[in-house]
């Protein structure tokens, strides 16, 4: 199986690329769905840190994450990721399942942007909003987003009326195509459904232990570079460490994005 190292940087492309064809802007320079969404989360990113820091963002040098998920990923045993919480984090929980950071561009952006927007929902006055690292007890690996896709179909396929039913709960009787309801599907993975306990063992069989949380990739205001969900977590996660992130924290994390 390819996977891709992240002690090493590689720019393969996207997929069906093709040249003149823009993500960000029509033909007549009006801006896409992904355009909107791009302009939306810098606008907010701004909002954020003058409102919260007192400083300005530089739009302009900010650094591009790579965002090549065309390949799986793999992280060695003894490897950290993290994780960034607003709750009194002392230990995992049976059968948890965690969003954590993979990649040291994630792992700032985590660090400084969802900081500051939990700041914003009126977290961390009770409890100090934290970055807890954990050190890998064995090899994560998770697969490239057309392997993941891959994977989800051939679970809805064989579930289809378990599935449609969770999604439901979410999104009414609202019609989707499979590449929406892929989309929207990883959307949920932060809520306890029947259909999620499908996937993830779909996954599983495919010698995988996390997902790809391609909605903070594509679909979100973070635009995160290869963000993780580690299936039981308790697992693959070892020790742990857990750190109060303070405004100092915050404007390094973002002089290392070039935010500032």
């Amino acid at each position: 199986m390819d996977y891709l190292q992240i002690s090493e940087l590689y720019h393969h492309g996207i997929k069906g690329q093709k040249w003149g064809v823009r993500r960000f802007q029509n033909e007549d320079g009006s801006l896409t769905e992904a355009g909107r969404l791009r302009i939306k989360g810098a606008k907010r990113k701004t909002d954020l840190a003058k409102t919260q820091l007192g400083v300005d963002l530089n739009q302009k040098n900010i650094m591009k994450p790579d965002k090549d998920a065309s390949k799986s990923l793999e992280l060695k045993k003894g490897s950290n990721v993290y994780h960034v919480t607003p709750k009194d984090f002392k230990a995992l929980n049976p059968d948890q399942d965690l969003f954590v950071s993979a990649t040291e561009y994630d792992r700032n952006l985590y660090k400084s942007m969802l900081t500051m927007q939990m700041r914003k929902k009126g977290f961390g006055v009770d409890t100090p909003i934290s970055e807890v690292s954990f050190k890998l007890k064995e090899d994560l690996k998770s697969p490239s987003n057309d392997e993941q896709k891959k994977i989800f179909l051939s679970a809805y396929n064989k579930n289809k009326k378990v599935f449609d039913d969770d999604m439901k709960k979410y999104y009414s009787s609202e019609k989707m195509n499979s590449s929406e309801l892929y989309d929207k599907f990883i959307k949920t993975l932060d809520k306890p459904s029947i259909s999620k306990q499908i996937f993830y063992k779909e996954v599983k069989k495919n010698g995988f232990n996390a997902v790809l949380d391609q909605h903070d990739v594509d679909n979100s205001w973070m635009q995160a570079s290869r963000p993780l969900i580690v299936m039981e977590a308790l697992n693959v996660l070892g020790d742990i460490k857990v750190s109060k992130i303070t405004d100092s924290d915050i404007k390094e994390s973002l002089k290392k994005l070039n935010y500032i």
